[in-house]
């Protein structure tokens, strides 16, 4: 039985022991010299996604954190020594 395209590669790449006949991903689409420096370029885009998620979250929750701090320093503040 052959399966549509997402899940054919799927069950090849995640169990390649099931299917022996078939030549690993990387064998079948060897192209020297065109994906050269693509995995860079996917870091890359990660890293720019994940750094802006980071900024929104910082941004959103940056002034409650800030208040929390403060309240504490002004709780220890008020402290009684011994």
């Amino acid at each position: 039985m052959r399966l549509p395209y997402p899940f054919g590669y799927l069950r090849t790449f995640l169990f390649p022991s099931l299917c022996p006949t078939s030549a690993p991903f990387h064998e079948r689409n060897s192209s020297p010299g065109r994906e050269t420096g693509q995995g860079l370029v996917e870091y890359a885009l990660l890293l720019v996604l994940v750094s802006i998620v980071v900024l929104a979250i910082l941004t959103l929750l940056g002034p409650g954190i800030g208040n929390v701090f403060s309240r504490v320093t002004s709780d220890l503040i008020h402290v009684p020594g011994p």
